[in-house]
Order: structure tokens, then sequence, then C-alpha cells
């Protein structure tokens, strides 16, 4: 159970752990990996994908990947407050949906390649520096500070490297995304079906961003990378995306930096430098000397000792918003019509499907506990007082049928034990708690009799 807890949105159900138990976790890890994609049609508007994304969270049979494409996105971001239709939302999930269990290497490509990152970061319409103009550093400043190898040197089990005074030591410097950004000139839209490409096409969502006609646009000269790597000069915009590429994706960095993201949003906020390792070193070779296998890296996370048999005092994470409450409708096997008519409760908590608030996502990845500053707790972020009432009246309004058919649950399995207390909390223990309720908790049961 505490294994399929990590993995999934919800409490896991007796046919879940049966199967677990009879293969194992690994072997039933492998069988959820295989499971097919729940799908993002085209043609959708943007609430509609919204709605759409959720019902896959809440009901795709595929929820290992659902939670693997969630825990991605907090690391590598895309908003609707910026790139909001349909046309722009849907080739960004599919996009994170065929790389969940992929190589970080093909996620980081196709993320560059994106229209809809394009736009969302400016580098869709990068050029080359003019006489009164310079290239867009957007881009190259995220893609190094958030979604691969953070602001400092890290060591392979996340901490940071120090220099002779004590200091950490920066990653880069900003000469350093200055190069990049250079190195990230030339791009435009796709042409649309049937029209010429030319140097600035027109928004259009459908396939990869494009060079430019011009190759004027692209900076050839040479750039210096990082690790001391300097690119040839005269290299056009594809081969200096390469470059760029694989940079970044050798760096060591890369795999601790991930590794404490991942690990974070899966299971722990405040992993120990030997799981991170663990991870990490998953990441760098899969077993068969491949890199960058990211479906070696959720079992490495899912399976780890810490993941497997955690401290109570010190492991665990605060669920967001989406977790919680996917996670009590499928506890309490709700029915969900239309998502789209709940969707503003999740704006009211700050997490609206799909439309973080800022590159960072919807809270810092590196926020501590308000009260313990050396523990981290980002999602406390999303925590604060106000909203811990707002979070607990959502519910209530599920559990009191506010919201219809697009939300209910059946409370008959818990009305009818309304006259036998114990049983009652017994029951809230097995449906909700997985079994874990503390003694104290079940001590306020007798208190209220």
């Amino acid at each position: 159970p505490v294994f399929l807890r990590n993995y999934a949105w919800h409490i896991p159900t007796p046919l879940d752990v049966a199967s677990v138990q009879a293969i194992g976790p690994a072997a039933w890890l492998q069988q959820q990996f295989a499971v097919p994609e729940s799908p993002i049609p085209d043609g959708l508007d943007g609430n509609a994908v919204r709605a759409q994304v959720y019902l896959n969270m809440a009901n795709g049979p595929d929820q290992f990947r659902q939670r693997a494409i969630f825990a991605l996105s907090q690391t590598i971001v895309v908003s609707a407050n910026k790139v909001s239709g349909g046309e722009q939302l849907t080739p960004w999930m599919q996009l994170m949906s065929r790389n969940a269990f992929g190589n970080f290497r093909t996620l980081l490509r196709d993320v560059s390649l994106s229209p809809t990152m394009g736009k969302y970061l400016d580098n869709v319409y990068n050029r080359k520096a003019t006489s009164t103009t310079s290239p867009n550093e957007n881009y190259a400043r995220e893609l190094l500070q958030l979604f691969s190898i953070g602001v400092w040197e890290l060591n392979n089990d996340g901490s940071q490297k120090l220099d002779g005074a004590s200091n950490p030591i920066p990653a880069y410097s900003q000469a350093t995304i200055g190069a990049f950004a250079r190195a990230l000139t030339g791009w435009t839209y796709p042409p649309k079906p049937g029209a010429t490409s030319g140097n600035s096409n027109p928004e259009y969502f459908v396939g990869n961003v494009v060079p430019s006609s011009s190759a004027s646009r692209h900076d050839t000269d040479s750039k210096a990378l990082l690790n001391g790597i300097v690119t040839p000069a005269g290299l056009t915009a594809p081969q200096d995306l390469e470059w760029v590429l694989d940079n970044i994706f050798y760096h060591q960095n890369v795999a601790p930096f991930l590794a404490t993201r991942l690990i974070r949003s899966l299971v722990t906020s405040n992993p120990s430098p030997a799981y991170v390792a663990r991870v990490s070193n998953a990441f760098i070779n899969n077993g068969a000397g491949v890199r960058g296998d990211l479906a070696a890296v959720f079992a490495a996370i899912l399976l780890d000792p810490e993941a497997l048999n955690p401290d109570a005092n010190l492991h665990g994470r605060l669920k967001d918003p989406l977790l919680h409450i996917i996670g009590l409708g499928r506890a309490l096997n709700a029915q969900l019509g239309d998502p789209g008519s709940f969707q503003y409760v999740f704006t009211n908590l700050s997490q609206r499907v799909l439309t973080p608030s800022t590159v960072f996502s919807f809270y810092s990845p590196t926020a501590a506990i308000p009260t313990q500053p050396t523990l981290f707790g980002p999602e406390f972020q999303l925590y604060p007082p106000a909203l811990a009432v707002q979070r607990a009246n959502f519910i209530y309004g599920i559990l009191t049928g506010q919201f219809g058919s697009a939300f209910s649950v059946d409370m008959t399995p818990f009305r009818v034990l309304a006259a036998n207390p114990a049983a009652l909390v017994d029951k809230v223990n097995t449906t909700l708690m997985m079994g874990r309720m503390s003694p104290s908790l079940r001590s306020e049961e007798h208190t209220s009799e």
C-alpha cells in the first residue's frame, strides 16, 4: 500500500494491492509503463483541454503516466496564462504524455522545438543581435535554471558543491545565458498547411518550430557553453540546438537536479542525500548503459527503500489541491461529469489545471516549511490559513452534493454506519487513511460518543 500511495493519486483498491502482492512492485511498474496513453483529442478549446486533463488524471487507466506527467510539468512549465488556447495546450500535453517514460534528452529536444514553449518563453521569434536588439534570453535562462541543471553546482547526491570559502559555486553565469540565447536564435512557427515558410511565420502549433528562411536570423558565431565547451562557428540553428542539448544532457547537475525535483513531487519533500544519489545513478545508467531513461528514474524513485519504508518523522509531503481532491474522489468512487463546472474552485486554491502562476510552477520548488526553515515544504505555499479553509469548504461541498453530477459521491456506505461510531471510524480509516489512523485520532471517536 505504501508503494501504491506514492505512485497514484488515490488510495489503492484491493485489486491494486492484490496485483502488487502477486507479482511484486517492480513487475507491476513495468506493466504500468506499457498502459496506453489517455488521449487528449484535437479540436478542443482551452477550457475543454483543462477538463480533459482533469478527467485523465482522475479516471484514466494510465494512472502512473498521469502522475508522471504532473511531476514533470512541475519542473518543465508552460502556463495557460500566456498559451491559453486549446490549439496551444493540446500539443503540449500530447508532448508531455508521449515523453513521460521516454528519454530526458528527447524530452528536452521536443520541448525546445515546441511552438507552445516557443511562445510561452519567447524563443519562437528569437533572432540574432542587430544594432538595436539583442537575442531573447527567456528560454535560455529557464532551460538552465528551472528545466535541467539549476543555479548551483551539485554533487551527485543533490548537495551543493562548495568553493574553498565554503560558498556555493554558480552553475553558470550571465555570459553563459547570453551564449545559450545566441545558440537558440533563428526559429519561427511551423508553416500552416499550403503556406511557404518565411522568417516570421504566423502562430501555428501543429508540428515543431522550423528555422527561419533567412540564415541571417541565426547567430553563427561560436558560443561558450557549459563545462568549457565551445561550439564551432558556422553552425545552423538545428546544429546549434543539438550542441546545446548535448551540453545540458551530459552536465553533471542534470541527474541530481531532476532526481530531487521528481522525488519531492512523488514521495517526500526531504529525501536523504543517499536517496537522491541512488536515483541520480539510475538517470546516469539505467542498468543497460543508457543515460536519461525516465522510466528507470521513476522506478528508482518508487522502489527505493526510503519510499517503501518511510521515516514517519521526516518523510512525506503536503498534497497539492489537485492531488488532494483527485485522491478523495478516487477513494470515494466519485462520478465525474463536466470538470469545467468546478475548475473555478481550483483557481481559488491557486492551482487551476494547466495554469501555474509563473514559470516556477504553482509554487517555488525550493520553499521551506514556514515554521521550519531547514525542511523543504514547497506545497505549503498553497496552504495558508485562508486557503486551508477554502480547501475544507471544497471537500465539504463535494461530500454534501453541492456540485451535482459534475462531482458526485455516494455517502451511503458511511451513513448506514452512523449508529455505530466505532464501525464508522473503521470505515473512514480503511477508505481514506489506508488503515493508518493514529491511536490519538481514533480516541477522538470515543470522546465524541
